[in-house]
């Protein structure tokens, strides 16, 4: 299917998308020589106008466009990258499976902003590395967002963005590793490969970290319900 002589005119709908992105991502989206730019345009058919004074990128369709949604695949890919995603991670929004999801830290002050932020990072990045590596999601946080680019097909997407929302609402990191073990223990039971765990030495062993935190966490709620 192709557009009509005025590519921002489709069946009498506006064809255009304005998406601002912080100024330090500007050039990230714009990539060495502009080939991270070239290669959205490329994967998407579509025209992108970089403004770098307003940091803001004009979408339009190419002429010969043959699927208009994916003006709307080209804003997400903008938008993972404005979020804080490298390039080849945004590129993987061509796939019609892999969505990208925005969660604002709504958080009435930057110190608690900070601290959530923390809660889903973790000592040294293991949380974000163990909802990642569960999930088979990219997770970024990024100013007051946390953004997730992964798989809707399989409900991996979900399953991230369920467990990050239950660590923004202040549950306990042990909780939120047994509600995603029972995840990978689905998974595994389903027959499903999960992605970078197959022969993961330092992966197993951070999880074993994890275990002996969540028997500690456990051995301490038994002695309050003691006392």
């Amino acid at each position: 299917m192709n557009l009509p002589d005025n590519p921002d005119n489709y069946f009498g709908l506006t064809m255009q998308e304005i998406v601002r992105v912080p100024s330090d991502r500007v050039g990230v989206l714009i990539g060495k020589k502009g080939n991270t730019k070239l290669k959205i345009e490329e994967l998407t058919s579509t025209h992108l106008e970089v403004n770098s004074d307003e940091n803001s990128v004009i979408i339009r369709p190419k002429k010969k466009i043959e699927d208009p949604s994916l003006i709307w695949v080209a804003k997400d890919m903008i938008k993972a990258i404005a979020r804080g995603f490298n390039e080849k991670i945004a590129f993987t929004l061509i796939d019609p499976n892999i969505f990208l999801r925005i969660i604002t830290l709504d958080a009435k002050n930057k110190k608690k902003v900070l601290k959530i932020r923390g809660r889903i990072i973790g000592e040294n990045g293991k949380a974000r590395r163990i909802l990642e590596e569960i999930t088979r999601c990219n997770i970024s946080v990024y100013g007051n967002t946390v953004s997730i680019v992964g798989r809707y097909d399989d409900g991996e997407i979900d399953i991230a963005q369920e467990a990050i929302e239950m660590l923004i609402t202040g549950v306990k990191h042990g909780t939120v590793y047994r509600f995603l073990e029972k995840f990978r223990i689905q998974k595994k039971a389903e027959g499903v490969k999960m992605w970078k765990l197959r022969d993961d030495i330092g992966f197993d062993r951070m999880w074993e970290e994890f275990s002996k935190d969540l028997e500690k966490e456990k051995q301490g709620e038994d002695t309050e319900k003691e006392n």
